[in-house]
C-alpha cells in the first residue's frame, strides 16, 4: 500500500460531525488544536489515509492515537474512551480509529482533542478540515 505523499488527503476530508467547542492558536497555547464535543463512545475516524505510529495511553492525554500521513503530516486524537487500531496498521480516510471519551488527567469532559502537525510544527486544523453539525 502506498503512503500518501502530501497533505491533499488530509485537506479534502470531513473528519467528524459534532460541535466545535474551542479552536486554540499558539497565541493562547503551545499548539493549534480543536476540541469537538459529542457523545461518549461516538466513532472517531481517520482524517486521511495513514499509518498508526502511536496507539496507547498517557497519564495526561488518556487513550491517544497518532497517524502519519506522509509528507511530514501527523494527526493526533486524544482523550479517547478507547483506541481501535494498533501501531503499524494502515488506515483509510474515514475508517474508525477510536471511540470518543474523557480519558486522561487533562480532560474536562467527553470530547475529541485533535491536532495536525507538519514537519514538527503544529498547524491549524481548521485549514485541513471541513466540519458539519448533525
Amino acid at each position: 500500500v502506498d503512503k500518501p505523499k502530501s497533505a491533499a488527503a488530509v485537506k479534502e476530508n470531513q473528519l467528524f460531525k459534532g460541535k466545535y467547542f474551542f479552536a486554540y492558536t499558539p497565541k493562547f497555547t503551545s499548539v493549534y488544536l480543536v476540541f469537538v464535543l459529542f457523545k461518549t463512545g461516538s466513532l472517531i475516524v481517520a482524517a486521511a489515509d495513514g499509518y498508526v505510529v502511536f496507539s496507547g495511553y498517557t497519564a495526561n492525554d488518556g487513550h491517544t492515537m497518532m497517524l502519519s500521513h506522509g509528507g511530514g503530516f501527523l494527526t493526533i486524537y486524544k482523550h479517547n474512551q478507547s483506541v481501535l487500531k494498533s501501531v503499524g496498521e494502515f488506515v483509510k480516510r474515514g475508517e474508525p480509529i477510536a471511540l470518543l471519551g474523557n480519558s486522561g488527567s487533562t480532560s474536562f469532559g467527553p470530547h475529541l482533542h485533535f491536532e495536525v502537525w507538519n514537519n514538527g510544527k503544529a498547524r491549524n486544523p481548521n485549514d485541513y478540515l471541513i466540519a458539519s453539525e448533525l
